[in-house]
């Protein structure tokens, strides 16, 4: 198949899925005004390529997923209610004791997408707003024997969750939920929408519970790419995609901690994802996809919002 007919197939694939209500709408998804950023055959080839493993979750998509990750916890919790007059636990068939609280960004910040699953707790999960507490609140509750659930969209390098378990919330001893945790033993939760595997193994370290409802594996990171259609023949797929991801790092604004190493061009530690959210797309994702760019006529794919 030649590239360009590699193209039109696979531009048909994205019109179709946003017909069926799959991915957002083209106002907020634009994969034809992406593909005009390129030119000549290998460029157009390797950007067919990465849009052909391009995956978006609809906001329909991301309230099934996060009634799932809610039922694997569920499941997989045995609920108990805290006996204040013993200083006991005592087991309950409910999960009315859970409070909920927002994962913090890296740098914390009233943007953060656990401010929105915070909201959608409430109205898709039916979680009573007395229920859904600040960060510091949640630890002085885990501290008081309650159980918390960190409330996040997804888990990719992990950090995130690790920079939140070692955050100050108080100003006395324990001043963190590791501190908390070492003191006396908390019931931490965290649920996400999707996590890959390079996150949980990550979070592993720490005595967190992770539930979600969807892993991502290397067939969502460029890592497993072994071949791009309409490539000369001898090429070397991925050594042609390095090359082209960094040839386009050069033009792409980013934040300053995405400059460093190759974030630049492979995404927060270098994840090389293809995923995103109608809501917003993890930095974990590919730049090329979602970033702005010093260039006049440059169009994102999906802009971070």
């Amino acid at each position: 198949m030649s590239v360009e007919a590699q193209k039109r197939r696979v531009l048909a694939k994205c019109d179709a899925l946003q017909r069926a209500g799959l991915w957002p709408e083209a106002t907020r998804v634009r994969p034809r005004a992406w593909m005009s950023n390129f030119s000549g055959d290998t460029e157009v080839a390797i950007a067919t390529a990465l849009l052909d493993r391009f995956v978006v979750f609809s906001d329909r998509a991301v309230n099934s997923l996060l009634k799932g990750a809610f039922r694997n916890l569920v499941e997989g919790y045995r609920p108990f209610a805290f006996n204040r007059a013993q200083n006991t636990h005592t087991t309950s068939t409910t999960t009315s004791t859970l409070y909920f609280t927002r994962l913090e960004g890296e740098r914390p910040n009233p943007t953060d997408s656990g401010n929105l699953f915070c909201r959608k707790a409430r109205q898709e999960i039916g979680i009573p707003e007395d229920r859904i507490v600040e960060p510091h609140v949640a630890l002085d509750l885990a501290i008081a024997g309650y159980p918390v659930v960190l409330l996040d969209d997804f888990l990719g390098s992990g950090q995130q969750l690790l920079k939140t378990w070692d955050r100050a919330y108080r100003r006395t001893a324990p001043l963190t939920f590791r501190d908390a945790h070492k003191a006396n033993p908390t019931t931490v939760f965290y649920l996400c929408l999707t996590a890959t595997a390079q996150g949980l193994s990550t979070v592993s370290a720490i005595p967190i519970k992770t539930y979600h409802c969807h892993e991502i594996t290397n067939k969502h990171s460029i890592s497993s790419i072994g071949s791009i259609p309409g490539l000369p023949q001898g090429h070397d797929a991925q050594a042609e995609l390095t090359k082209f991801l960094q040839d386009h790092a050069s033009h792409l604004i980013l934040k300053p901690y995405m400059k460093q190493s190759t974030f630049d061009s492979l995404g927060f530690y270098n994840l090389g994802h293809t995923i995103a959210f109608e809501h917003s797309v993890p930095d974990a994702s590919l730049p090329i996809l979602w970033a702005k760019s010093n260039r006049t006529n440059w169009i994102p794919l999906m802009e971070r919002t």
